[in-house]
């Protein structure tokens, strides 16, 4: 699968540019329901993957892996590792280095167990390598309103598919995946010097207009540009660097992006500046937050800006990057 994986860098950087803030139901809604469990779901390698909808509290989404593995197992399902899956689609940089992890520990199944208003809906279908899955891929379905039965169904459709088993070993517990390292370069809590004479790139996450109304305070020059521009060309379009973004619960962006998380930690505390002063929120650990950040195109180099800033909502996350990098840059 690696032999294929340089080109589909690029073309995922593009895939995620275009739409860095996808919703997990976004990408589920891709697959083709069939009727049929997708080919050697019983010796491949698969991940867990799991989602809650808006209106339902995922909080105890381990919990939920936990009721669903032992299922998992008896029907010959080796899921190797358990993701929480707005973590995964949670930005460009980690959706893509996310793919290549999987890439490399030969996943070829995944399982989507969802739960919403209704109950819970278990769907199995192939890892494609390129974006996870692709628009009209084949999978299998089953919901319920308790998870209990879902899981059961899903034991015995597999487990009475004719498919071989091949796997053995299997985990009854799940093993909830690490958070990957998405930097390639160095890692910086500060702004760099550069921004000043070189110009920032935006891929379009939201409203362009939007985009432009906050984007107004930050105090060099910017563009937001074509999303078909894949990162790596962005120095011969003129652009040194490239602003990003995390979406996710707050524990987990970060762990994303490296920093040092106590576990006994409920609450982080959030900065920006207003009138010269600064301003602090605190945000549950579980709440879902966007942290921004710009990077470096040719050297990889990321810039987290000094102070924790992240916000449940990108206009004011980005707002308060900008904040901090002109009480920085421009008043010291």
């Amino acid at each position: 699968m690696m032999r294929v994986f340089i080109f589909l860098l690029a073309v995922a950087t593009v895939t995620f540019a275009r739409a860095q803030d996808r919703k997990a139901e976004d990408l589920i809604n891709r697959i083709e329901i069939d009727g049929a469990i997708p080919k050697d779901f019983r010796s491949g390698k698969s991940l867990l993957l799991i989602s809650c909808s808006e209106q339902t509290d995922c909080t105890d989404w381990r919990e939920m892996a936990a009721e669903a593995q032992p299922f998992l197992a008896d029907a010959g399902i080796d899921a190797i590792a358990t993701y929480f899956l707005e973590d995964i689609l949670s930005g460009v940089e980690p959706s893509r280095t996310f793919l290549q992890a999987f890439d490399d520990r030969e996943i070829t199944h995944l399982v989507f167990l969802r739960h919403d208003t209704g109950g819970y809906q278990v769907i199995l279908t192939e890892f494609n390598p390129r974006e996870f899955v692709l628009e009209g891929q084949a999978g299998w379905d089953t919901k319920a309103p308790e998870l209990r039965d879902a899981m059961t169904n899903t034991y015995r459709a597999v487990s009475t598919s004719g498919q071989k088993l091949r796997n053995l070993l299997i985990l009854n517990q799940p093993e909830f995946g690490d958070m990957v390292n998405i930097f390639t370069g160095r890692r910086a809590e500060f702004y760099d010097l550069n921004f000043e004479s070189d110009k920032l790139a935006i891929y379009p996450f939201a409203d362009t207009a939007q985009i432009r109304e906050v984007m107004a305070d930050y105090p060099y020059k910017y563009e937001i540009i074509d999303p078909e521009i894949p990162e790596k060309e962005l120095r011969s379009e003129g652009y040194d660097f490239v602003l990003y973004y995390v979406h996710t619960r707050a524990e987990n962006a970060k762990k994303l992006l490296g920093y040092e998380v106590n576990d006994k930690e409920t609450s982080f505390v959030s900065e920006s500046m207003e009138d010269g002063k600064p301003v602090l929120n605190t945000y549950s650990k579980d709440s879902e937050v966007y942290k921004f950040y710009i990077k470096h195109v040719y050297s990889g180099n990321i810039f987290l800006g000094k102070k924790w800033d992240a916000a449940p909502d990108w206009p004011t996350a980005l707002s308060n990057y900008i904040s901090l990098l002109r009480n920085e840059l421009l008043n010291n």
